[in-house]
């Protein structure tokens, strides 16, 4: 009677309370509650990571949309590289959270590893690895973003030649097509090349099958040489 008297009129609501805690808390809930704002923002580095190659597609989709200058190209590829490690980072780190998730749920069943202290389980080392995997893609976009600022200034600045591709294509066109007496659709793009400081440039007449090469300067538009010859 004094023991019961010792514990006190509250002491079964605490038990009882402290019971239904324990009934009720689920490890991979609580797992999934603490991680899913790093999850959210994997998949945003996903996401932005995946525009951001596809926008450097663009470049080389058009051949002449391609970068000549050589700090152009020096940004430009570090920049590629930096978006592909952060798009990598980001599927590790989903690939990490599921694993974790999965580690969890054993865990729970295991006593041998409820014995364990929590930072030597091993749901503990997937989740420090999940943070650093989210830290490796939040430095690696980040910088591919100051990669992006530092082309634009580079082009901006100083990066672009004062003739550009799309001009001097479409100036050899026209060039072809005064010479040839053949209106501008009939001249078709047959092969574009950028040798050191000039463009080397040929379209191929439709009807007749003929092939003119252009030669352009970059850095003035002159137009160096105009020849033709039969196509093979």
């Amino acid at each position: 009677m004094s023991d019961l008297n010792s514990r006190g009129p509250n002491s079964g609501g605490v038990q009882s309370a402290r019971h239904a805690i324990d009934v009720h808390y689920n490890p991979v809930k609580h797992a999934t509650d603490v991680h899913s704002g790093r999850l959210e923002y994997l998949r945003q580095v996903l996401t932005l990571s995946s525009a951001g190659l596809a926008g450097i597609a663009y470049f080389f989709a058009d051949i002449t949309k391609i970068p000549t200058e050589f700090w152009e190209k020096v940004v430009l590829g570090g920049t590629l590289v930096l978006l592909a490690l952060a798009l990598v980072f980001s599927l590790l780190g989903v690939s990490v959270y599921a694993n974790l998730l999965r580690v969890i749920d054993r865990e729970v069943d295991n006593p041998q590893v409820q014995a364990q202290p929590p930072p030597e389980r091993r749901s503990s080392k997937f989740a420090r690895s999940m943070v650093i995997h989210a830290q490796a893609a939040l430095i690696t976009l980040g910088l591919a973003g100051w990669g992006f600022a530092a082309f634009a200034a580079i082009r901006l600045i100083g990066g672009v030649s004062s003739q550009t591709p799309e001009a001097a294509m479409n100036e050899a066109r026209e060039l072809v097509s005064r010479q040839t007496n053949h209106n501008i659709g009939d001249v078709q793009l047959e092969t574009f090349e950028i040798q050191g400081a000039e463009y080397k440039i040929s379209y191929r007449i439709v009807p007749e099958d003929f092939i003119y090469a252009v030669t352009i300067s970059k850095n003035d538009g002159e137009i160096k040489a105009a020849a033709h010859r039969t196509s093979k």
